[in-house]
């Protein structure tokens, strides 16, 4: 790609973006803080890149794109009268293929003296991320490159990441995402499919960042100690006892 040619492309990508946030602000009266208007352009384009990343957003269906949005009301707890405005630029921002850097950028240029703002923000986009599917390496990578854009530091990004993927409350049933009521082969199969997600091998190939690979390393032994818990509460599996 010539000079010329990338300079007219990001020119496009920025009159796009002030149409969006233009057509944002003329058809939401209810909304009267710039600030807010602008803040919640820029969350809901980061976060809806951070669902589609590693896919292809043609891919994707309606009822996926429907379950991220529900999703996004849900952990922003948006208000019913920016609802409808909110579902418009989701959908809209499934199909924006802006960089997410520069949208972090912008929110890091606009609310840089606003700590507060940005961890709330940032624990929000990984409350979104956990709830939505399983961190794999690329995701992992993507909201590491995010953190890093807002100002964020990466022990900041490594006890949020830690606290997601090794929460302090839980059950065994709840980290192999299975009811009480089970038989053996959908334990089997809960576990498989656990430890497909967070097996070391699928990070350590990727990823060289010694504290990410010790929190896999801790979630796939957590994973296989509530395995092999639940199989002897069951039945499924005899205690082996130590003479």
């Amino acid at each position: 790609m010539s000079l010329n040619n990338g300079l007219a492309r990001k020119q496009r990508i920025e009159q796009a973006i002030e149409r969006r946030l233009s057509s944002l602000r003329s058809k939401d009266s209810s909304i009267n803080d710039p600030k807010r208007t602008i803040l919640l352009f820029y969350t809901i384009a980061i976060f809806a890149k951070v669902a589609n990343s590693g896919k292809n957003s043609i891919e994707k269906n309606s009822v996926e794109i429907s379950k991220e949005i529900k999703l996004f009301i849900e952990v922003l707890d948006i208000p019913k009268n920016e609802i409808e405005k909110t579902v418009q630029f989701y959908i809209e921002a499934t199909k924006d293929e802006t960089n997410v850097i520069l949208y972090a950028k912008q929110i890091a240029n606009f609310f840089s003296g606003d700590i507060t703002l940005l961890e709330k923000f940032a624990q929000d986009l990984m409350n979104f991320s956990n709830q939505l599917s399983p961190f794999n390496p690329l995701k992992i990578d993507y909201l590491k490159v995010i953190f890093r854009t807002i100002n964020l530091n990466d022990s900041f990004f490594k006890t949020i990441l830690r606290q997601y993927m090794l929460p302090q409350n839980y059950t065994y049933y709840s980290l192999l995402q299975i009811g009480q009521n089970i038989t053996f082969e959908e334990l089997k199969k809960a576990y498989r499919a656990a430890v497909r997600d967070y097996h070391p091998d699928n990070f350590s190939s990727i990823t060289t960042e010694k504290f990410i690979i010790e929190i896999i390393n801790e979630k796939f032994s957590l994973l296989t100690k509530a395995y092999e818990k639940l199989q002897v509460k069951h039945g499924f599996k005899t205690p082996v006892k130590i003479s």
